[in-house]
């Protein structure tokens, strides 16, 4: 649940390691379609009717990091299923339906630290095996941070979006839906 660069890198990164079927929800067009580049096997607005919902999955990732992700998450499990709860939520307290996660018997764990990982995504990333620059929707030279988070509060128009500080490189983004401003 979430199509924001966390969920699209764990899109790309679960395809990496074999997953056969991966399906994305988010609120916005254009996500989804980063989504499909990243071998999304299917993606979904999770404010369909129910009936045209996939099937219940066996884990889900909650990414979005909202209240409504989690509850669609919950829902969308399969019974003793597992749910990862990857994206923050907001500070305060969230919303979440104990009595659903205890009557389907879910497994539903939290993931925020990063540890052994970041050498195997490193050489993933140096072999050409995880190719994360379509997650890269805009890139910005360092003097413009304010545009560039303008940009970046816009999950309609944006997914990851970087500063630049190589004042001589031009920076382009090359992908089907470029948002690049400079």
């Amino acid at each position: 649940m979430g199509a924001g660069p966390i969920g699209l890198a764990l899109v790309a990164v679960l395809r990496l390691k074999g997953a056969r079927s991966i399906t994305v929800s988010d609120l916005h067009e254009r996500p989804l379609l980063l989504a499909r580049s990243l071998s999304a096997t299917e993606t979904v607005d999770p404010r369909r009717p129910a009936a045209d919902q996939p099937e219940l999955f066996d884990v889900s990732f909650e990414c979005s990091g909202s209240a409504a992700g989690l509850a669609f998450a919950l829902e969308e499990t399969r019974p003793a299923g597992d749910v990862i709860m990857v994206g923050n939520q907001r500070v305060g307290d969230t919303p979440f339906a104990a009595a659903r996660a205890i009557s389907k018997e879910l497994r539903v764990s939290g993931s925020y630290r990063f540890d052994r990982e970041f050498d195997d995504v490193i050489a993933a990333i140096a072999t050409g095996l995880l190719d994360l620059t379509p997650i890269v929707t805009d890139v910005f030279d360092y003097r413009r941070f304010e545009r560039a988070f303008e940009v970046a509060a816009d999950p309609v128009r944006s997914s990851k979006v970087l500063l630049s500080f190589d004042t001589e490189a031009t920076t382009q983004v090359d992908h089907a839906t470029p948002t690049t401003d400079h």
